[in-house]
């Protein structure tokens, strides 16, 4: 399962503490009563701004903002600054945004500080100044401010640029020292940033088990990523003990508050009843959410609900679209399949140039079997020019790492010197490696090495064996091979009438010499 997961914006909406907060019940204290009156100044016009955001209803939250800001509201008044900084529900201005988080700074607002901080440090709407800029920065760690503190970490982490600009060196360990002390206030943010930098040891030891217990501190308090992450390390029982049923609930959590990442993730458990029952109708709505939503995975999977009919009508066409859309954002799975459907011309028009050019593109991201199937375009010139070299060149990449039939093909290569030079013996090596994985045509190849003793000791008893192995799979070549055996009493007793069955069942899957042979008994009796 490949997921995205976002770094902390730049722009960031500042929400006044609210009562009976989760650090207020964490010290043991009971949570205040809520006044039937807004506590501070603006506070309802603040409320109703931060849901006009959930609501994507800009300009009507940036009205909200700014009366809450006419009353007082600092929140408010860096929020106002954050929409003239992004552009969101107004003309972008940055002289004005700049004005808003000044004054909001000004009377202490943490998070106007770090803005105003980060403004002055990169130079964005004024002359860079980064001692100023610092000076900002730590008033508002001073103040316990979690957001500055892991700003300072991502400035450890940034460190200098080649022109030696930058508050301070690169250091990941401050970069997660920072992070871990936001992350101790309770920052939700800081913790699922702490959960990446355990599970990817920046700056401190790799700990699987401590990045399982971030990811669950910030996914109690409902922050998406989080509980994605949660989730999987639930799902996989990475540093935690493995509970695909809470793994559930959890990516379950985050579904509903739109992630992406989580959507595929249901649909994922659902289609193959992990932790939940398997649900055909449960998978098609969740990929269907992400796949909506540009998770390119989710479109993959979509794609393949479509071409193969689950939990929906067959429709060739819009597994073709959705396939496509999954292949431009650079899914391997989307571009694989793609590809294959242009070859065949399932639901798109035949197109053997352009499946090549799709095919390639997920080999070279490794996928196992877009590199075979490119070794195959090259070794019958579809879409591209014959090239025995370069259909080498793949297969080699394939029987690296296993996969039984480039060895096969490699092997074939070998032996007839096709763009390699010529090794009988190699050859062989490589056959018996594909045969002895249960490959019916590397099995039949094999004893045809053995009887003929072509790169191996000539051995017709052991090359039955081989043949006995491909006609068990009902492998025409198989059948063919040990029917003559059997007819002529090579390395095996003779059977004519072994002989003759074995003919007609290769015969039945239109082998030309088994038909011929049948032709050739019923003349010569």
């Amino acid at each position: 399962m490949k997921l995205f997961f976002a770094t902390l914006t730049v722009f960031v909406l500042a929400v006044s503490p609210l009562a009976g907060s989760p650090r207020a019940e964490e010290k043991g204290d009971p949570p205040p009563k809520v006044p039937d009156t807004p506590k501070v100044p603006g506070e309802a016009e603040l409320n109703a701004g931060i849901e006009g955001v959930k609501q994507k209803k800009y300009k009507e939250a940036l009205e909200h903002f700014r009366a809450a800001a006419d009353k007082g509201n600092l929140t408010a008044l860096h929020n106002v600054g954050i929409f003239y900084l992004s552009g969101l529900g107004v003309q972008q201005d940055t002289a004005k945004a700049l004005e808003c988080f000044q004054k909001a700074a000004e009377k202490g607002q943490t998070s106007a500080q770090v803005q105003l901080a980060r403004m002055m440090i990169t130079g964005q709407g004024l002359k860079q100044d980064v001692p100023g800029g610092m000076e900002w920065l730590n008033k508002a760690i001073v103040a316990k401010s979690g957001e500055a503190m892991m700003y300072m970490g991502g400035l450890y982490k940034d460190g200098k640029d080649r022109d030696g600009i930058g508050p301070m060196p690169r250091d990941l360990a401050e970069y997660a020292n920072w992070n871990r002390k936001a992350a101790d206030l309770g920052n939700a943010e800081a913790q699922y940033q702490m959960g990446l930098i355990c599970l990817n040891g920046l700056g401190v030891k790799q700990d699987f088990a401590k990045a399982a217990l971030w990811f669950q501190a910030a996914a109690a308090q409902n922050h998406s990523l989080a509980q994605v992450l949660y989730a999987l390390s639930l799902y996989k029982g990475l540093g935690v003990a493995k509970n695909e049923a809470e793994a559930a609930q959890w990516a379950g959590k985050a579904a509903e508050q739109g992630s992406a990442d989580a959507q595929y993730l249901m649909g994922m458990l659902y289609k193959d009843g992990k932790g939940v029952p398997a649900d055909p109708a449960k998978t098609l709505k969740y990929f269907q959410q992400a796949a909506e939503a540009g998770h390119g995975d989710a479109k993959s999977e979509l794609a393949g609900l479509y071409l193969a009919g689950k939990g929906i009508t067959q429709d060739l066409a819009k597994a073709g679209e959705w396939y496509k859309s999954g292949a431009e954002q650079g899914v391997a799975s989307a571009q694989l399949a793609y590809a294959v459907m242009l070859l065949n011309g399932q639901g798109v028009g035949i197109n053997q140039a352009e499946a090549f050019r799709w095919m390639s593109k997920a080999a070279e991201q490794g996928s196992l079997q877009a590199q075979y199937n490119v070794g195959i375009m090259y070794q019958g010139g579809q879409g591209v020019p014959q090239d025995f070299t370069k259909a080498a060149e793949w297969f080699r990449k394939g029987v690296l790492r296993g996969h039984v039939d480039a060895i096969l093909q490699y092997a074939v290569q070998l032996f007839k010197g096709q763009g390699l030079e010529k090794d009988e013996s190699a050859a062989y090596s490589l056959m018996l490696r594909a045969a002895e994985s249960g490959n019916a045509q590397a099995q039949a190849n094999a004893g045809i090495m053995l009887k003929d003793g072509t790169g191996v000791a000539k051995n017709v008893e052991a090359a039955v064996g081989w043949f006995k192995k491909a006609s068990e799979q009902n492998f025409p070549d198989g059948q063919f091979a040990l029917a003559s055996a059997y007819e002529t009493g090579s390395g095996v007793a003779k059977d004519l009438k072994l002989a003759i069955e074995l003919y007609q069942k290769a015969a039945a899957q239109g082998h030309a010499l088994a038909k011929a042979a049948l032709e050739r008994l019923k003349s010569n009796p």
